[in-house]
């Protein structure tokens, strides 16, 4: 089965919570993106006015509620960053929320991008076809705009054979002309060669590019982002260091001492101290699925 954004934000939950239950609810029927007011299917419990309710990747904040009729009578759409939309009947609604799963998929996109930066050398390979011309050395990279580097080329030959010879000799030339009289690139990048080829026969690139961001709680990982599944254990790990040290940065504030028991029962830096386990497990994975991005595609290149 594929591995969903929401399979990854519950994993990332599962290494934020040990147990501990947050305060649930679901819709009494569909609402659209722009009412105020939707009735709940349980009992308000913990909701109130100044609660942060969370249904799917929406955060709302709650004015007024009627407890005897369970609904939330007026409140603000979209909140916190996020986008008003349509839920269905028996949506989820957490009350509260320590993490709501939109805060989670930031933080999974956040680290997605971390991923591909050069001190973790992690990327997917995609793949763009040129065509060969005799008369021509450099090539613009047609629509690609995500590329970190080339990881290698080659060539058709003609013939039953079906031969692709690399090409080992070329550079990969950012910010070239894109526009005007000399605007040989509209992507922007270049790949000039300095080998032959044959003509009318196509070039293959295949180049390094970051991982995509998740939108969409449907949406499918590997495919949208690029992840290997090999590593889909690892933006959980990221997404849940990055969220505790937030919480550490919140419990430091003035308005924070109104939780008299939490300095004697969990000193200053626990939280951030309690992920030291996860980090270095990260740390340790990147350096793991790195490896294995180089063992599957190291290629030998005279440049680019």
């Amino acid at each position: 089965m594929p591995v969903l954004a929401s399979d990854l934000i519950e994993s990332t939950r599962r290494h934020l919570f040990t147990g501990q239950p947050e305060k649930l609810n679901k819709l009494d029927g569909a609402i659209n993106s722009s009412v105020t007011s939707f009735t709940l299917k349980y009992d308000t419990g913990g909701v109130q006015a100044g609660t942060i309710l969370s249904i799917d990747l929406e955060e709302i904040y709650v004015f007024s509620v009627n407890a005897t009729a369970k609904m939330v009578q007026d409140c603000s759409r979209g909140y916190n960053g996020t986008t008003a939309a349509s839920h269905v009947d028996t949506s989820l609604v957490t009350a509260q929320p320590k993490f709501s799963q939109f805060r989670i998929l930031q933080a999974l996109n956040d680290d997605l991008n971390d991923l591909s930066s050069p001190s973790n050398g992690m990327f997917q390979i995609k793949t763009v076809q040129l065509t060969f011309s005799p008369v021509r050395f450099g090539y613009d990279m047609t629509s690609v705009t995500d590329i970190i580097s080339i990881a290698e080329v080659r060539y058709r030959m003609p013939g039953p054979t079906r031969t692709w010879p690399r090409i080992n000799s070329y550079t990969l030339a950012r910010n070239m002309p894109s526009s005007g009289t000399f605007g040989d690139f509209p992507s922007g990048t270049a790949l000039i060669l300095y080998e032959t080829a044959y003509p009318g026969y196509p070039i293959q690139v295949r180049y390094r590019a970051p991982y995509v961001d998740m939108t969409n709680l449907t949406d499918n990982v590997t495919t949208i982002t690029g992840l290997q599944s090999t590593a889909l254990d690892i933006p959980p790990l990221g997404a849940a260091i990055r969220l505790v040290l937030g919480r550490e940065i919140h419990r430091n504030f003035d308005e924070a001492q109104g939780e008299p028991r939490r300095a004697e029962e969990v000193p200053p830096q626990a939280s951030a101290g309690s992920m030291r386990g996860l980090a270095a497990l990260r740390q340790q994975r990147i350096n793991a699925e790195a490896a294995r991005l180089v063992r599957a595609y190291n290629y030998e290149m005279v440049s680019g």
